[in-house]
């Protein structure tokens, strides 16, 4: 689901949410957790963390929508090194 596993403490993240099946109608929205705390203002396929912190050493998910519903959630374990 996201690229990279392991990231460094103050570079740049950038998280992906791969659909194996985009849906019909293809998905337009997603919704974005960090260990099951729904992130607001994040509904694009990407998220760019700029600057990544320890509280980024989490599992993170995001959950693809289109108007018949929500699709499956992919989670990804993000490592942080301090």
């Amino acid at each position: 689901l996201y690229r990279p596993e392991v990231v460094t403490k103050g570079s740049k993240l950038t998280l992906t949410c791969h659909v194996d099946d985009i849906g019909n109608p293809p998905a337009t929205s997603f919704r974005w957790t960090r260990d099951s705390h729904n992130i607001t203002g994040i509904r694009t396929k990407d998220w760019e963390i700029d600057l990544v912190t320890l509280k980024d050493n989490a599992t993170f998910s995001c959950t693809p929508a289109n108007i018949g519903g929500e699709g499956s959630a992919q989670p990804k374990r993000i490592s942080v090194l301090g």
